[in-house]
């Protein structure tokens, strides 16, 4: 199921919306809890929220081609494919991404029916800077060891691929 080029995106993608939404999660609930000065974090509220957010951002990080945007980005920069400039590239395009759709989406989902459109919206934009904060920093510290990980799971090393296929 982890192996090989598939195997690799497939490992990268499940571990990092697993620690995208532990942390999101906690820290939005954190962050709303003390903009409002309200409890409700519950542990029903969390797990539902984190398998919200794993289910969206799965399906996201398969459909939004996040770090070819963020290749390019970096390739209009002049980035050293595979330097530091270039991870960060990629790294903050995909926690832009990522925060983008999971905030979208998470709020719609959960305040559509109760609160409408209006309300979703309010909720999205109430929270959407939090949240795009926790991604841009998140993802740079975490995406490194996932591939690390990823490429010892699943065989294939993309940096290895890389350079076999420039000799």
């Amino acid at each position: 199921m982890f192996k090989g080029p598939q195997g690799f995106a497939l490992f990268v993608n499940v571990a990092m919306n697993i620690v995208l939404g532990i942390v999101l999660t906690v820290f939005v609930d954190i962050s709303i809890e003390m903009r409002l000065g309200v409890h409700f974090m519950t542990v029903e509220a969390v797990v539902g929220t984190f398998i919200s957010s794993f289910c969206v951002g799965f399906t996201a990080g398969t459909l939004v081609p996040a770090m070819t945007w963020g290749m390019k980005l970096a390739g209009l920069f002049k980035f050293r494919p595979g330097g530091l400039g270039s991870y960060l590239c990629c790294a903050v395009v995909l926690g832009l991404c990522m925060g983008i759709c999971i905030t979208f989406c998470n709020f719609l989902i959960a305040g559509l029916g109760t609160k409408g459109l209006a309300g979703a919206m309010a909720d999205i934009m109430f929270n959407l800077p939090v949240v795009l904060i926790l991604a841009v920093i998140a993802v740079p510290i975490f995406l490194r060891p996932v591939q690390l990980l990823a490429a010892k799971v699943s065989g294939f090393d993309p940096a290895k691929a890389e350079k076999a296929q420039q000799h």
